[in-house]
């Protein structure tokens, strides 16, 4: 785990200066299950500005449970059908999004979503927000590293892209005003783009289930707790192919823990095949997400 304190002052262009006090703390572990010769890794993580809202059992209990989970795990032969993906996973895709979402990466023809605004990109049923003013949220802050204030802004309302991220350059390029994400390493550094706290939440509880509910909800597919090689996914095109482990589903019912899988396709294709949301929401650093429910992907063994 670690825990850190901070000043941060700043001078934003029109000549305010800023200054705000901040914590920050996180715990994270690597759990290892045995059985038969056969071994398998679990991982967990909370973060949080308040050390009080960590539980450090909690995070060992979780990184054991993945563990055991995928114990046994065998291979299965390829098909097409739902896939279930852990918040954790939800949130890992997410984050290969949110560099689509900034500005910058727009405007060097190096984004997904370049000529996509006001166009409907994903499900209908998600929103997309991002938001410095959540309560507790390791990206919370009250203005950004300009000295901007930050804000609540969904840039993805029921599918339909709204906007994108700026800091003041990006945003002096586009005639619009900075939205609160400009975000620099240290004072000697230039402002880039980023994310303050990005989530996923569904549309209406109308498209939202508890976990039980998501998995009742599959005739065929895979509950996906892990993924390897999410590294080589292309932020640019969007395509992606890694591999996964988890649990194989058949009529709503978990069957046995899977190996050596591999989920592929494009990121914009699998945020438009959500049919169901959990309620599950957790972030993981500043990007969070429920469990997502997706039809229709291809599942290689």
């Amino acid at each position: 785990g670690s825990f850190s304190i901070s000043n941060t002052y700043i001078a934003n262009s029109y000549g305010i200066n800023a200054h705000y006090q901040s914590t920050a703390c996180s715990a994270q572990i690597m759990a290892i299950a045995e059985e038969g010769g056969e071994s398998q890794m679990g991982w967990d993580y909370e973060g949080s500005r308040f050390l009080k809202d960590i539980s450090f059992e909690q995070v060992g209990r979780n990184a054991a449970k993945r563990a055991i989970q995928v114990l046994g795990a065998r291979k299965i032969n390829s098909l097409t059908g739902f896939v279930l993906l852990d918040n954790s996973v939800a949130s890992e895709f997410l984050g290969i999004l949110s560099s689509a979402l900034s500005a910058e990466s727009v405007q060097k023809k190096k984004s997904m979503l370049a000529g996509k605004k006001d166009e409907l990109i994903l499900s209908e049923k998600i929103n997309i927000i991002d938001n410095g003013l959540l309560g507790r949220r390791l990206g919370s802050k009250p203005v950004d590293d300009e000295g901007v204030p930050t804000t609540n802004k969904i840039l993805i309302g029921k599918g339909i892209l709204n906007k994108f991220l700026y800091n003041t350059y990006t945003a002096k390029k586009d005639g619009v005003k900075s939205t609160g994400n400009a975000a620099r390493g240290g004072f000697t550094g230039i402002p880039s783009v980023g994310p303050t706290n990005l989530y996923i939440e569904p549309v209406s509880n109308e498209y939202a289930s508890n976990l039980r509910g998501l998995v009742k909800a599959v005739n065929k597919g895979l509950y996906v707790i892990e993924t390897m090689g999410m590294h080589t996914a292309n932020p640019i095109s969007g395509e992606f192919s890694v591999g996964v482990s988890g649990l194989l589903i058949e009529n709503g019912e978990i069957k046995h823990p899977v190996k050596e899988a591999v989920i592929s396709g494009n990121i914009l294709d699998l945020f438009k095949n959500i049919v169901m949301v959990g309620d599950n929401l957790r972030f993981y650093g500043n990007i969070g997400s429920p469990s997502l429910l997706i039809e229709e992907i291809d599942i290689s063994g």
